[in-house]
């Protein structure tokens, strides 16, 4: 006996409508599960890019390096030293007696003084003269900078200079002309740990210069 053929087209609407269901509800849950792995997945993205923040290559010692900088201000360049006279020295003989020890040496004069040794902490006013030779010992000498001359663009210290900033000036150089200054840079770089420039002056250096 055959069944109706109403009957047969409702029953294969009812299977195939449960499969529907079936494989909808399947879809849902794959679906669903690629959705919370995709979550998954970006969060991890996420804690992954904080992690690199954190712990990036390079922080701790940019961090560190930021630490181990000092920085260093310029001393104080106060004359410390005591002036109980001054005279105008016209000698490395004059310039190294011990009577002058604490007075104000003004050199307005050109003398050599190679070897010599100043009397102890004089201050020298800068004024025009120049101080010639090597190994000059300046033995705690204050050395006023009125951007006058002072030393031969030739002269050499002892062992370089702290107390006070030197200039181009106080080595032969001009820094208001149109001569060059390689002479007075290299004596200035050489002898002196600070330096000043007067404001709108142009030094002139033409040749390079090696300073161990």
């Amino acid at each position: 006996m055959y069944a109706k053929p109403h009957r047969l087209m409702l029953s294969f609407l009812v299977i195939f409508f449960s499969f529907s269901i079936f494989s909808c509800s399947s879809d849902s849950d794959l679906f669903l599960e690629a959705v919370l792995e995709q979550d998954e997945e970006i969060e991890n993205a996420g804690n992954s890019d904080e992690s690199s923040e954190d712990n990036g290559p390079g922080d701790e010692n940019s961090e560190d390096n930021e630490n181990d900088f000092t920085f260093t201000p310029d001393p104080d360049f106060e004359n410390t030293n005591r002036i109980e006279g001054s005279y105008t020295p016209t000698s490395a003989a004059e310039i190294s007696d011990p009577s002058r020890a604490n007075f104000k040496a003004i050199i307005s004069e050109s003398f050599d003084c190679t070897n010599c040794t100043f009397a102890p902490n004089q201050t020298l006013e800068t004024a025009g003269g120049t101080i010639s030779g090597a190994n000059i010992n300046l033995n705690g000498a204050f050395i006023e900078n009125s951007f006058k001359g002072a030393f031969s663009s030739s002269a050499r210290f002892s062992s370089v200079y702290e107390k006070s900033r030197l200039s181009v000036e106080n080595f032969e150089g001009n820094g208001n002309d149109n001569n060059a200054d390689d002479a007075a840079i290299t004596a200035l770089i050489t002898n002196s740990a600070f330096a000043s420039a007067q404001d709108g002056a142009v030094y002139i250096k033409n040749s390079e210069t090696s300073i161990p």
